[in-house]
């Protein structure tokens, strides 16, 4: 299923990602560090790259933008949604990373 640019979705992703691209991602906080998947709230950019999906993050109005590519082997799951609650996107500040 091709996922349009500019769609809305969760990223589940593997520690290994989480802990290389934190630096870039995290402006107030950091996530459970023992956890061993992330989940990341981000709109695609580009989801036919043979190398992975691309994603546009941006924290908050006041963090700058970051287009990413998440390596297919780094993602477990992608969910797509219109909105997500409440509730995952607190649980994605938990346990990840949420854009508004």
């Amino acid at each position: 299923m091709r996922i349009e640019p500019g769609t809305l979705v969760g990223v589940s992703v593997t520690r290994g990602w989480c802990q290389a691209a934190e630096r870039f991602l995290l402006q107030y906080g950091y996530p459970n560090l023992e956890a061993e998947r992330y989940l990341l709230l981000a709109h695609v950019v580009d989801g036919d790259d043979p190398k992975g999906l691309w994603v546009k993050y941006r924290e908050n109005d006041q963090t700058p933008t970051y287009l990413m590519l998440i390596p297919w082997n780094h993602i477990c799951t992608v969910v797509q949604a219109e909105e997500f609650s409440d509730g995952v996107r607190k649980e994605a500040k938990k346990i990840g990373f949420a854009a508004p």
